[in-house]
């Protein structure tokens, strides 16, 4: 999941459990923890530390996410980090005062402490970019061989993919490669070069070179194959997941989503 996607599933989730818990089931997947676990390690942070308005259950939460998380030694740095931006978006770190207790001024509702923990822990970069870049490199052997099982140890499970080829998302390896097995069955030769890649905390921006040849059995848009080759460049911004897995795919349009736009092209 995306950080918006985490906050709003953790948000929703609050309403069946306290503000710790909810932030913990939102990293359920990355922690590698079952949900029941996960519900019984932050049963007792509730209402700032076991009802006694203290710190907030919800950073609390985010603290246990970077500490499972963190390596190297670093979950000290890492929970420090994170107190500092959850107290940037929420005005304080002590549930009483975020509540206004004795103030009669709100700082932060729980909904929105558990949306700001957790957006504060997946903010944090617990895999490196030599590591996400390596994992571009064999997302390129992926496609290039449709190869499934790599695929779904790079592509999480849940990610959704927008496609021409579909009016819903598909999702992880399969919904993936579903869409490389179409172009082949057009461009039986087609192959994906990487040019050049940035890595900027957990997304990786990747130049591609993509060739091919129209002799296949398919049509492709409407237009029957012909023989004819092609070979463009393609941008695409991949996000990854704090467990290091591709969750969200957006290729950059260009001019022709300008043109497609104005109605010059369909």
């Amino acid at each position: 999941m995306i950080i918006n996607e985490r906050m709003d599933y953790a948000a929703q989730r609050k309403k069946e459990m306290n503000c710790c818990q909810a932030v913990l089931v939102a990293f359920a997947g990355e922690l590698g923890r079952s949900e029941d676990e996960l519900l019984r390690l932050g049963s007792g942070f509730g209402s700032g530390m076991g009802t006694m308005e203290g710190t907030c259950g919800a950073l609390v939460g985010a603290i246990m996410v970077s500490s499972l998380l963190a390596e190297n030694g670093s979950a000290m740095t890492a929970s420090r980090a994170i107190m500092f931006r959850f107290k940037e978006l929420c005005g304080a770190t002590v549930c009483r005062d975020l509540k206004g207790i004795g103030t009669g001024k709100v700082l932060c509702g729980c909904e929105n402490c558990v949306r700001n923990a957790v957006q504060a822990a997946a903010e944090m970069d617990f895999s490196d970019a030599p590591n996400l870049k390596e994992k571009i490199r064999l997302f390129e052997k992926c496609i290039n061989t449709n190869d499934l099982a790599l695929g779904r140890e790079l592509i999480a499970a849940d990610a959704p993919f927008d496609t021409p080829v579909s009016s819903e998302p598909l999702y992880g390896a399969e919904g993936y490669l579903s869409v490389v097995s179409l172009m082949r069955r057009s461009f039986p030769d087609v192959q994906w070069k990487l040019v050049s890649m940035i890595a900027d905390g957990q997304t990786v921006a990747v130049q591609w070179k993509c060739t091919g040849t129209f002799s296949g059995s398919e049509p492709f848009a409407g237009i029957q194959p012909n023989g004819r080759k092609f070979s463009t460049t393609v941008m695409n911004f991949y996000s990854f997941d704090l467990a290091g897995k591709i969750c969200k795919d957006i290729a950059a349009v260009g001019i022709a989503g300008i043109l497609r736009e104005i109605g010059a092209i369909k």
